[in-house]
């Protein structure tokens, strides 16, 4: 139908009715639609067939209409919505993003006035109204350069907290050090508790739980991963003994540098780092 005129493709275009198919397209209001195994519609949610099974997501007169559609306006494809809104919205999002910049006239339907200079500037798109007979200098003068996202990536913070024997501390001083982990806070503190879920009473004899001077050493990482200095404490403190320690993780929502009010990654790194 490439030759037809535009009165022939609006009747015409979109739909080509098989043997005995009606001439017209037909207005299909089911909800969903049946096949016969569940294989069939495996494919169709694998995308190894073409169907439908849902209308709120495709619908065999809604495609044929957009068909028709795209065929009248020299388009390859076309999407019907449910209302004009919102395919101006969708017409808008498909090429605009965060720091674009549209020159649109001032005279459109109010309801997209709103969506380009209200829901869209909440998006970081910016809009710049014009008269609809300003001249080709005015029109000109109104576009800006789009500004480019800015991207900023929170990097993670996270505490690591270390229990161990008095013995060990120096060694594991020097091995965090040797992955570029320092700044750490020690704290003596003293530890107690029986193993493996063993109550006061063992074979109905008390036992005395005994209050053991160990460390704690506390320290929070962004740089270097989590793992590392997991695996990096458990080679310096393992014996395969009781009391080895024990190693706690917490997520850090915030760090603080008092001196120069960094915070964040910043606040975790010296002067010369930064």
């Amino acid at each position: 139908m490439k030759d037809y005129t535009i009165n022939t493709n609006c009747v015409q275009a979109g739909y080509t009715p098989g043997n005995g198919e009606p001439r017209q397209i037909p207005i299909y209001q089911s909800t969903t639609f049946k096949y016969d195994t569940s294989e069939d519609m495996g494919k169709l949610f694998d995308l190894e067939a073409e169907g439908y099974f849902y209308s709120r997501l495709q619908n065999p007169t809604n495609d044929l209409v957009a068909a028709k559609i795209a065929k009248l306006e020299g388009g390859s494809a076309g999407m019907l919505t449910s209302s004009g809104q919102a395919a101006n919205f969708f017409a808008m999002f498909n090429i605009c993003e965060t720091g674009s910049h549209v020159v649109s006239s001032s005279s459109i339907y109010g309801g997209t006035f709103n969506l380009l200079a209200v829901t869209m500037k909440k998006m970081g798109i910016d809009v710049t109204f014009v008269d609809p007979d300003c001249t080709k200098e005015e029109l000109n003068a109104a576009f800006k350069e789009n500004k480019a996202e800015e991207k900023t990536e929170t990097a993670k913070l996270t505490k690591v907290s270390i229990i161990c024997k008095q013995s060990k501390f120096e060694e594991l001083k020097e091995s965090l050090n040797n992955i570029g982990v320092n700044g750490l806070t020690v704290t003596q503190v003293l530890g107690c508790g029986t193993q493996k879920g063993m109550t006061t009473k063992y074979r109905g004899a008390e036992l005395d739980v005994v209050l053991l001077p160990k460390m704690k050493v506390e320290v929070v990482v962004s740089a270097v991963p989590v793992e590392e200095v997991i695996e990096t404490a458990k080679k310096a403190l393992y014996t395969g003994n009781i009391g080895d320690g024990k190693i706690f993780v917490y997520d850090v929502e915030n760090v603080v540098k008092v001196r120069t009010g960094d915070s964040g990654f910043d606040a975790l790194q010296s002067d010369d780092e930064l």
